[in-house]
């Protein structure tokens, strides 16, 4: 899904009615496309080997006929049904068959005047009737018109044969010619969008343990000191969150998907999964975070569950791990007022006590924000309430402990529209300034002892992190900082230094350096950097550092969309996961380094623009003539910080039509917690150029867009952020004319009435000539643009439902191929390609099962699709 992962993850990867596909998924991922071959396909010099029925001929030459070549003909009259059919050919079953002719008739007596199919045969020459596929001509009389047809053979296939067809109840003379048949390629573009990642990271003495989220992702160990390579581990598709060192020695990290790890290099081969923390029904529960208690133990925070047979109230855990004990889960009875409500444990903090003073877990939730304590078996649950609770999460929490217990602090860094750390005591209290900006992965602990001139002395009172200064300023960027516990003050060092990943202090006996591992690698070397503590107490903050590269894990990461352009494609992989340019060849893809998730991709006035997440980010990078990527710039944040956006979902792109009119975006978002979502047009190069429109949207998002002529057709969801629940009430079809901004909701007539309509998302629109088709949860709809009515309504098949989700922008997509509409669906397991013939709509069947994603075609009709971290394409061109 995935279009998949809680900020930047979608639920996974259905199963209709057709062939049995899953033999598809058996055979070699990728062989060429291949023409079959069929001896005699243009009919120039006969019918053979061509077996014809009585009313068949061959010939004619003229402008009225066969134009200047000839061609098959076709005497139609009394209902009579008149074939013909080329040699069989030597097929596997799975092999995608496709063929295409030309056709016209001199009238029109019905539907099945013309057509071409394709019929598949055992190896003792039985019709496999479950896989015939017929096509069939449309469009005015006396016009040449191509149809094409296309089917997977299904199991006991041994050879396959294109059969022309025709059948009138008046007297009708049709054409064939220019038959093809080919094999249809699958191809497995590769993955796409790689970067060496500083996921996750910790420190402990002289040993560096770095995570690189991916498929696969990746644990690796390094010595401090050199940064040489210990060893490297692939983890599977995976994303880390959190990583600790235990008391034990011990490396432990949590992943998105729910699994604890644990690694001692001393005793262990690789990463051993310790457990994986499931949801009472079905899926797992994201490892938050984790951190280091008493006894040995490591304590996590989890995403929230519901109760086996509780269907609407969710609960909060965290948990702790003690070796030679297992794990013990820690039941947090959370509350939303007086109701009882699940929050995602976004991060915690353990205080583990002195001899007479028990140890406490501080628990940092959302969404909305909250802090809780608790005694460290989770028991005694009491809400601080001294943090803002309009902010989202409690993001990171980290506990100061301090020689004196009642100086000791808690940072706890709040999300939402402004980032900020607050500092409180023990109490809840508030202990000092907050602090805006922190951008690493949570701060250093207390600063050891030293001897210092400054006074009052910064030892032991003093902690580190790095903060991002923004742009425009006399300083500007990411830049290390530290904070006076014993003050309660900001301390602003005048030193730049990327985002950190951890912080930790050396040597170990006696520390007199700080040590950060930073977030982001350059070059693909992650980097260690040093400096002296008695520097970092100074007002002149006259530091020099030392720094040492490591081979940073590199990993691909799972693409979340991509554009087809030019034969280039450009995959958006998650958070801080790249764009990646692929070729169509065996060439490895281009990298473009990028920290925004695209949400939605469209080519415009030479540009690639996205959508970014987080924040409703819009970017543009110029095109190059070999269709790479030149440096790309934010165009507008405003979508995000005005507007309360957060994913600009689809991107539709308007070109302009006359002089004075400028290229124009038109913009469908899934805002922020609490937002509506909204319908964006930017025109590009104006001096205002963004109306907004949010008013008729209250209570849900925007997945799809799609035109005709100039009106543009929308598609709502009732889902919005993942922390909001569903709206109530229904999906929304509605139109946007861009001249007048008028917006107008469709009012459904036809198969589908207003009294008949229960769909609450409407997850994709494709225009096919005049009508638009709509992709409804299970249902495909199309809509008339010129009739305003419901014409036809195809259910994929019992058993699928959005009911299930908690979030349903899971991104369906459509589009148009060689006489068929393709469109890819999630349900809550997974996420398949279905057809359906737009000549005659009468079916949905099922082209691939699980392991798809979003559709794109190029301007020859082949298909491209996501699977998880690679791009596929159908190379769907008749030989």
């Amino acid at each position: 899904m995935k279009r998949r992962s809680l900020p930047s993850r979608l639920p996974k990867l259905r199963i209709a009615a057709f062939a049995p596909l899953t033999v598809l998924l058996s055979m070699p991922f990728a062989y060429a496309a291949t023409n079959l071959g069929l001896s005699n396909g243009t009919f120039d010099a006969g019918i053979d080997p061509w077996i014809a029925s009585k009313n068949l001929t061959w010939g004619s030459t003229g402008a009225t006929a066969c134009g200047a070549t000839r061609c098959l003909q076709l005497k139609l009259d009394n209902g009579i049904t008149e074939t013909a059919t080329d040699e069989v050919k030597n097929i596997l079953p799975g092999q995608f068959i496709a063929a295409s002719a030309m056709m016209k008739r001199d009238a029109i007596s019905g539907q099945d005047d013309m057509a071409l199919g394709i019929e598949f045969y055992d190896s003792n020459k039985g019709l496999i009737s479950t896989g015939t596929r017929w096509s069939y001509l449309t469009g005015p009389a006396k016009t040449w018109g191509s149809v094409k047809v296309s089917a997977i053979a299904p199991a006991g296939t041994a050879t396959v044969k294109v059969v022309v067809r025709g059948k009138a109840t008046s007297e009708v003379t049709a054409y064939v010619d220019n038959v093809v048949m080919s094999k249809i390629a699958l191809e497995d573009k590769g993955q796409q969008a790689f970067a060496a990642r500083v996921s996750a990271a910790a420190i402990d003495s002289n040993t560096l343990y770095v995570a690189a989220n991916g498929n696969p992702a990746k644990f690796a160990y390094y010595r401090v000191s050199d940064g040489k390579i210990y060893n490297e581990f692939k983890l599977g598709n995976e994303d880390v969150w959190s990583m600790v060192v235990g008391a034990d020695s011990a490396a432990y990290f949590g992943t998105a998907s729910g699994k604890l790890y644990r690694y001692a290099y001393m005793t262990d081969p690789a990463p051993q999964k310790i457990w994986e923390f499931k949801k009472a029904v079905s899926g797992t529960r994201t490892i938050w975070s984790l951190k280091t208690g008493p006894e040995k133990c490591i304590y996590g925070g989890l995403a929230p569950d519901k109760e086996k047979d509780d269907k609407e109230n969710t609960k909060t855990d965290g948990f702790k791990y003690c070796p030679g004990k297992g794990v013990t889960m820690l039941n947090l009875p959370t509350k939303n007022g007086v109701t009882a409500t699940g929050y995602h444990v976004r991060s915690l903090a353990v205080d583990s006590g002195e001899t007479a003073i028990p140890g406490t877990v501080y628990w940092g939730m959302g969404n909305p924000a909250r802090l809780y304590k608790s005694a460290v078996d989770g028991s005694g649950l009491t809400d601080l309430m001294r943090i803002d609770p309009a902010k989202d999460y409690a993001y990171y929490t980290d506990f100061i402990k301090n020689p004196d217990p009642l100086k000791n602090r808690l940072f706890v860094r709040l999300t939402g529209k402004s980032n900020d750390t607050v500092v409180l005591d023990t109490k809840g209290e508030s202990a000092g300034n907050a602090v805006a900006n922190i951008n690493s992965i949570g701060i250093s602990a207390l600063s050891p002892s030293c001897n210092s001139t400054v006074s009052p002395s910064p030892c032991r009172n003093t902690v580190f992190y790095t903060k991002d200064l923004g742009t425009g300023g006399s300083k500007e960027g990411t830049h290390l900082s530290s904070y006076r516990v014993d003050t309660g003050e900001e301390t602003s060092l005048a030193i730049q230094m990327s985002a950190a990943a951890a912080f930790a202090y050396a040597p170990f006996d006696a520390p007199t350096k700080l040590v950060s591992v930073l977030r982001e690698p350059v070059l693909d070397k992650g980097k260690i950097v040093r400096f002296n503590l008695p520097d970092l107490y100074t007002p002149v903050n006259d530091a020099t550092r030392e720094s040492t590269d490591f081979d940073a894990p590199m990993t691909a990461s799972g693409i979340r969309t991509f554009a087809v352009h030019n034969g280039k494609t450009y995959s958006s992989g998650f958070v801080n996961g790249a764009i990646g340019i692929g070729d169509g060849t065996a060439n490895p893809p281009v990298v473009v380094p990028e920290h925004l998730q695209a949400e939605g991709m469209a080519i415009l006035g030479g540009n690639l623009y996205i959508g970014g997440y987080p924040g409703a980010v819009i970017k543009s990078f110029p095109l190059k003539p070999d269709g790479l990527l030149g440096e790309g710039k934010t165009v507008s944040d405003q979508l995000g910080t005005i507007y309360g956006q957060n994913r600009p979902f689809a991107m539709l792109a308007m070109e302009a039509t006359t002089s004075g009119e400028a290229d124009r975006l038109v913009i469908a978002t899934v805002p922020k917690k609490d937002e509506q979502g909204a319908l964006a047009m930017y025109s590009v190069g104006a001096l205002s150029p963004w109306n907004v429109m949010k008013e008729p949207f209250t209570g849900h998002s925007i997945l799809a867009l799609a035109r005709i002529d100039d009106v543009v057709y929308g598609g709502t969801s009732v889902w919005r952020d993942i922390d909001n629940q569903k709206s109530p009430g229904f999906a929304k079809l509605f139109t946007f004319e861009p001249k007048s901004l008028a917006i107008k909701k469709v009012e459904f007539k036809g198969l589908v009435t207003e009294t008949s309509w229960d769909k609450r998302a409407i997850t994709a629109l494709l225009k096919v000539n005049r009508q638009i088709w709509i992709l409804a949860e299970d249902t495909v709809l199309i809509y008339d643009h010129d009739t305003k009515e419901v014409v036809k309504k195809l259910k994929i098949g019992s058993g699928f439902s959005y009911e299930l989700f908690n979030i349903a922008w899971n991104a369906g997509s459509m589009v148009e191929s060689n006489g068929y509409v393709y469109f890819s669906a999630t349900d809550p397991d997974r996420t398949s390609i279905y057809r359906v013939n737009i000549s005659r709509p009468e079916s949905i069947e099922t082209v691939r099962t699980g392991a798809s994603g979003t559709l794109k075609a190029d301007a020859n009709g082949n298909i491209y699709f996501i699977n998880e971290d690679r791009v596929m394409k159908y190379n769907m061109a008749l030989q």
